[in-house]
């Protein structure tokens, strides 16, 4: 279980935090109704409750991730004092029903009247762009609709490019890093920014005149900026650019075989790489001729039990069932394919590495299971492709570079069959060891339940329709990729 990188704890929290809010006092609304701060020290979240059907906001709540926030109820009167990180000392004061206030010894006129309960005071929403910036001397630029709002210099904005071709892909340009979550979906691939400033300073829908990846489109209504990519064909997502750039393009069994994409020559390493940190980098990524190797890693073993599925079910013995069944689907295909282990045994991380890099396989998949969510996450390697080297050795940290591309192929490939399926699937990169390691293509897949009933995950034909599932999306990379090399 990868506990630490899978959205499903994101996704608990926010649950949680929902039910607090839809108990808390004053809030009236629906729950999920809250405002996203952005600014330069922290992205928060901020409730909004309803007042005589009007929202409202609790200064000090927006107030409290910037600075020392200081609030007290004299009688009918609310007394702030705020001192913002590295600077001087504010003062406030509202009451109880008025609509006027003062700060920094200015009269203050608010669009409704200022409300006091539970000693805290709340502001009308729309007047969140008048108050701001009194307190945080920035730009303050609200989104009302979308209930999100830009404290300074904070927004990142995209362009889009449509490179077409033989090998068409949609570049997704974006003015500083982004970490979205990547979801595929039949015909479309979606990208949600959940902590990324993110807004959208062109159409909220883009034709690409393509035939295959046909239009974006720019979304925020729900607070969460999504990007979502449309085409007639699966589609996969791949990072370059140190997280600057996105690429959306067909998985490669969407395309003619005469038409799939080759990798591009990655540019040359400037550093000097130390041989006691370094790997040889093997000449072809996937051997060429009838050998196509798969190695099969089952995460965990020994005294490393992994998740509690279930009290009497550990995370390693579900990994090596399912990895298990894996092989035999892959030998089935005629594919060649070799578990890291076979047995309740202990294997450090980068023992795992270093013998998959020892028979430079087609592909290392590492098989981990989950005792949260549904259907089926897979991981790329969250790093940038600038570590790849045209010289024969690579970095220990860095030897996943040059096979981003390839990674993300095979992540692209198995995604669109288990949406075949109907399997709920999500692509997203992670900093997961041992693929940064791997000199080879490198994927991680995740298994969760098929339904609310954890025990589930060890139903056979479950079990049976995921690694289908992988086993053919392994497959139909087998005729593209074979014989390829990193230049």
């Amino acid at each position: 279980m990868i506990a630490r990188l899978t959205p499903r704890w994101l996704s608990l929290a926010l649950l949680c935090a929902a039910i607090g809010l839809y108990f808390a006092p004053g809030a009236r609304t629906q729950a999920q109704k809250h405002l996203t701060v952005y600014s330069r020290s922290a992205v928060y979240s901020v409730p909004i409750i309803s007042v005589d059907g009007q929202d409202y906001i609790g200064l000090s709540d927006i107030l409290e991730p910037l600075g020392a926030v200081d609030a007290r109820v004299e009688g009918k009167k609310w007394k702030l004092r705020f001192t913002p990180n590295g600077g001087q000392e504010i003062t406030a004061e509202f009451q109880q029903g008025k609509n006027k206030a003062k700060a920094r010894g200015h009269e203050l006129s608010l669009g409704n009247k200022f409300h006091l309960e539970n000693d805290r005071g709340y502001i009308p929403y729309h007047d969140i762009g008048m108050v701001l910036p009194i307190f945080e001397p920035l730009p303050v630029d609200l989104h009302q609709a979308s209930y999100r709002v830009f404290l300074g210099d904070v927004a990142i904005k995209f362009t889009t490019e449509m490179q077409k071709g033989a090998a068409p892909r949609l570049a997704l340009n974006f003015s500083a890093p982004v970490n979205p979550t990547i979801a595929t979906e039949p015909g479309h691939v979606r990208l949600v920014f959940r902590r990324d400033a993110l807004v959208n300073a062109g159409p909220e829908t883009t034709a690409t005149g393509d035939n295959l990846i046909t239009s974006s489109s720019f979304n925020d209504s729900a607070g969460t900026p999504q990007i979502t990519v449309a085409g007639t064909v699966p589609l996969t997502a791949s990072f370059a650019n140190g997280n600057r750039t996105i690429y959306i393009a067909p998985v490669p069994s969407a395309l003619p075989a005469a038409e799939s994409p080759k990798p591009a020559a990655p540019p040359a390493q400037t550093a000097e790489q130390s041989p006691a940190t370094a790997i040889p980098a093997p000449g072809p990524s996937v051997p060429a001729g009838p050998r196509f190797l798969i190695v099969i890693d089952p995460a965990h073993g020994g005294d490393e039990r992994g998740a509690a599925i279930t009290p009497s079910l550990a995370e390693k013995d579900v990994n090596l069932v399912i990895a298990r069944r894996l092989q035999h689907e892959l030998q089935n295909k005629g594919i060649a394919a070799n578990l890291l282990r076979n047995a309740d045994t202990a294997m450090a991380v980068d023992d795992r590495a270093t013998a998959t890099n020892a028979v430079h396989p087609a592909l290392y998949i590492c098989i981990h299971s989950a005792n949260l969510g549904t259907g089926m996450r897979i991981f790329t390697a969250l790093m940038s492709p600038s570590g790849a080297t045209t010289h024969s050795f690579l970095p220990w940290s860095q030897a996943q570079a040059p096979y981003l591309d390839l990674s993300s192929q095979f992540a692209g490939s198995i995604s669109a069959e288990l949406n075949n399926r109907q399997v709920p699937v999500t692509a997203l990169p992670a900093p997961l060891r041992p693929m940064r390691n791997i000199a080879a293509p490198a994927i991680a897949v995740e298994i969760a339940p098929p339904d609310e009933t954890v025990a589930n995950i060890n139903n056979p034909q479950y079990q049976g329709d995921l690694v289908a599932a992988i086993a053919n999306g392994i497959a139909a990379m087998k005729p593209r990729l074979q014989g390829v090399k990193i230049q």
